[in-house]
């Protein structure tokens, strides 16, 4: 089920909307919006102030952040195991197998814990836009 959001101001193309809480009244929404998020209103569709709507991402973002937290761990888990032999040599650890495997597992570790804070991040680069009015 998708969050509804509630829109609190109009500029230009931009709008600020704030997640609707279940057991407000309209009076009350103003005081309770603690969450405000700037979206785009890239579509030009009709909101207005106390218009309900929801947010996400262009398809083609939301294709680009998928193939993105898929295919980064596997590419740093990758270069980490072929990296290790050296990186053991530097740290003065011997090249075995166990080695290799907790390092390329640390490696992917730190990757999706990079991933995670990124998609998690509240002021995305690319925006998030308005997609449909309820």
């Amino acid at each position: 089920m998708k969050t509804i959001y509630v829109v609190s101001e109009i500029l230009d193309d931009k709008v600020i909307v704030f997640p609707l809480t279940k057991g407000l009244s309209d009076p009350q929404f103003e005081k309770e919006a603690k969450a405000r998020i700037q979206v785009m209103n890239v579509e030009n569709l009709p909101v207005g102030i106390g218009s309900k709507v929801t947010i996400g991402f262009s398809r083609g973002m939301e294709v680009f952040n998928g193939f993105a937290a898929l295919l980064f761990p596997i590419v740093i888990g990758f270069v980490a195991l072929l990296a290790s032999p050296y990186i053991l040599g530097m740290l003065h650890l011997p090249v075995k197998e166990v080695w290799k495997f907790l390092m390329t597992l640390f490696c992917m570790a730190v990757s999706i814990f990079i991933v995670f804070k990124i998609s998690r991040n509240e002021h995305p680069i690319k925006g998030f836009r308005i997609k449909s009015i309820i």
